[in-house]
């Protein structure tokens, strides 16, 4: 069951002088709240958007620069019979999963993507940006 919404990125344009890759601030995740089951969804909202989005998490209390790794995202599509628990308590996730959205030509749409972890923190890198807007990325967890 989602507990907590946060918007972690408010409506943003592209700017030519904006030094990529641009990070957003980290946002507290499901581990950060000790939350068992570690689902997260994230919906990214774009109009005319040109450029690629990864997804990192971190599991440390305070992250440096080299605690952040990049989260595979799954498809709307995948069901929960392509989630498997490992004999380490860690959840593998079977089908579409993707490390990385890019778009090659201006995009307007809204796309939600899945993940599972019980990360302490989220962050959301856009890299190659070269037109359009950033409305809005969310996070439910």
């Amino acid at each position: 069951m989602s507990s907590r919404s946060v918007i972690i990125q408010p409506s943003i344009a592209y700017d030519v002088q904006r030094v990529l890759p641009f990070m957003t601030e980290k946002t507290a995740g499901d581990g950060y709240f000790g939350s068992g089951d570690g689902n997260h969804t994230i919906q990214f909202s774009i109009d005319g958007f040109t450029g690629k989005f990864h997804v990192e998490a971190s599991i440390a209390n305070n992250p440096s620069s080299t605690d952040w790794i990049t989260i595979k995202l799954a498809e709307p599509t995948v069901s929960t019979t392509q989630l498997t628990v490992l004999a380490s308590g860690a959840v593998s996730q079977s089908g579409n999963l993707v490390s990385e959205i890019e778009y090659t030509a201006p995009e307007t749409s809204t796309k939600i993507y899945n993940f599972i972890g019980n990360f302490t923190w989220i962050r959301v890198v856009v890299d190659a940006w070269t037109a359009g807007t950033v409305n809005s990325i969310l996070l439910n967890h």
